[in-house]
């Protein structure tokens, strides 16, 4: 049969639980090392994957080289001669048309396209149509010191009233309009020679007759002599 266990102490002198931590401690420290060489090592063959792969894709989009000229070609003269032909264009044949050829397309330019070009003429101003109260009519060319009026001449659609160049119209291919009875009138006269037509003298108005029998007469004055 087994005695009784007996405990037997360990007494360690101060040096020797100094050096006890010491051991504990470099065991740390090493046991930290490994670990981090372990995580180092890690992110290595990590890196070296990504480094694999990225060489992969630039093989995929591959340049060959030949394509490529060295940079130092670029500024050799020699490397200029040796360049090839289908590098250089030929340049084509200006042909300089005269002005009137330009000016010849122009125009049937906008003729096919339904632009004929003109000259730009002077903006003309808009006349105001006369009202008919205010029109005068032609009665015609007295060559003597009198004349009986009996009629007066319509222009014609495209005439105007404001015509001071002399040129007289031809009033056989006018219509006539004749005066009317109880109308008033306003006449006036105006020279006319080579050089065109002078200023208009001063408005004279009268009222035709009405047909029939005169009226009475008015504004009469009897003396014993005479009877005005």
């Amino acid at each position: 049969s087994e005695g009784p266990t007996t405990t037997i102490p360990i007494v360690l002198t101060q040096q020797e639980l100094a050096a006890l931590v010491q051991q504990q401690q470099q065991l740390q420290e090493a046991q930290h090392q490994q670990h981090l060489q372990q995580q180092l090592q890690h992110q290595h063959q990590l890196h070296q994957q990504q480094l694999q792969q990225l060489q992969q894709l630039q093989q995929l989009h591959h340049v060959p080289t030949e394509a490529l000229a060295p940079a130092d070609s670029l500024n050799d003269p020699a490397s200029e001669s040796l360049a090839p032909i289908n590098t250089f264009t030929t340049p084509q044949p200006v042909v300089i048309a005269s002005p009137a050829k330009l000016q010849a397309a122009a125009a049937l330019a906008e003729v096919a396209n339904g632009i004929e070009s003109k000259p730009d003429l002077p903006p003309q101003q808009p006349k105001t149509p006369l009202k008919k109260e205010n029109q005068w009519f032609d009665v015609g060319v007295i060559k003597a010191t009198n004349m009986m009026v009996t009629h007066y001449y319509l222009p014609a659609d495209d005439a105007t009233n404001d015509d001071d160049s002399g040129v007289l119209p031809d009033y056989s291919q006018l219509k006539k309009h004749e005066l009317q009875p109880g109308t008033a009138y306003k006449f006036r006269v105006a020279g006319i020679n080579a050089c065109g037509r002078g200023p208009f003298s001063e408005i004279s108005a009268f009222k035709t007759c009405l047909p029939g029998f005169p009226g009475a007469p008015c504004a009469i004055k009897i003396s014993k002599v005479l009877m005005v």
